[in-house]
């Protein structure tokens, strides 16, 4: 174990405490992240149970730790200085599934392409157009994840999540305000931990046959073989992102190991090597242009998180 301050090391010895829960010391979060850059966390955990997500959490508070929530990774970008004090990644550890009827719930962690193939298998729809994007179902639902016709804000019936108090909180539909790439928990602390979705009986072959389409169309038009975050911007009122960014004359443009892609104009890619740097570079050239050409303000998708100082 590395040299840890002491406040650290205590907590790691916290951790160490909870039952059948991997942690690690300087974990390299870029191993962890879609964009395959960024530094290290302090201590990282996996939890595997929502107890040992409570458990962690009040490790956290025990040592006065902040605490960062990850899933797959897939629409962050870490500072290179890395993030202090604790990590909690809701990955495969915390992935279960439980099919009621056509009622499906499911820990946060579950990644949307297992998700979209269990739902296959079991003649279910209405995440098929899902299938593609790379993250887990907890910040799927925190942004009200989307494509192709398809949001999962629209499916959702309830949700469980760990207020800021470490109380178990339930959410209905109608309470989760979801919007646009925006939910409840875009305006309020809260980790989510426990989903609930209302699917609809269909073919297993027609399900398959259209996660197949959008597979096709999303390897065709997006730069799938590259590392990104997935979409960089939101979409503006009145525009598409891409068309802007376009019309800016900045696909294609790169910045050093990185850049915009030349095969969507909506996604910064990496090419290989690129510091969580060079990419929050990528990000303000391509929003200082797309204003100064177009006058749009684009706002990004991906959250900036870590020691940005």
């Amino acid at each position: 174990m590395p040299n840890l301050p002491a406040q650290l090391e205590s907590a790691s010895q916290a951790l160490a405490e909870i039952a059948h829960l991997r942690f690690a010391c300087h974990y390299p979060l870029s191993q962890a992240l879609s964009f395959k850059a960024g530094g290290p966390g302090d201590l990282v955990a996996w939890p595997h149970s929502q107890e040992a997500i409570l458990a962690c959490l009040q490790v956290a508070r025990d040592f006065d730790l902040p605490v960062t929530i990850l899933g797959r990774g897939s629409n962050v970008l870490v500072s290179d200085r890395g993030i202090r004090g604790l990590v909690v990644i809701l990955a495969s550890a915390y992935s279960k599934l439980d099919l009621q009827n056509s009622v499906l719930t499911c820990q946060a962690g579950c990644p949307l392409y297992q998700l979209a193939a269990f739902c296959a298998r079991q003649g279910l729809s209405g995440v098929e157009g899902l299938v593609g994007i790379p993250g887990s179902l907890g910040g799927a639902v925190m942004m009200n994840a989307g494509a192709y016709d398809y949001t999962l804000g629209d499916l959702v019936t309830q949700v469980t999540y760990i207020d800021d108090q470490l109380q178990v909180q339930t959410l209905s539909h109608a309470d989760l305000d979801f919007a646009y790439r925006h939910s409840y928990f875009s305006d309020h602390p809260g980790l989510i931990s426990q989903v609930s979705l209302l699917l609809k009986p269909a073919s297993p072959q027609e399900i398959y046959a259209k996660m197949a389409d959008f597979q096709a169309r999303r390897r065709k038009s997006q730069p799938l073989e590259l590392a990104s975050a997935g979409s960089s911007f939101k979409r503006p009122q009145g525009a598409y992102a891409s068309r802007l960014i376009e019309t800016a004359g900045l696909k294609g443009w790169r910045h050093g190991s990185c850049g915009v892609s030349a095969k969507h104009a909506g996604f910064i890619v990496n090419y290989g090597g690129a510091t969580a740097q060079d990419l929050r570079q990528v990000f303000a050239h391509v929003q200082a242009e797309v204003k100064r050409q177009t006058g749009f303000s684009l706002e990004p998708e991906v959250r900036f998180l870590g020691d940005w100082s």
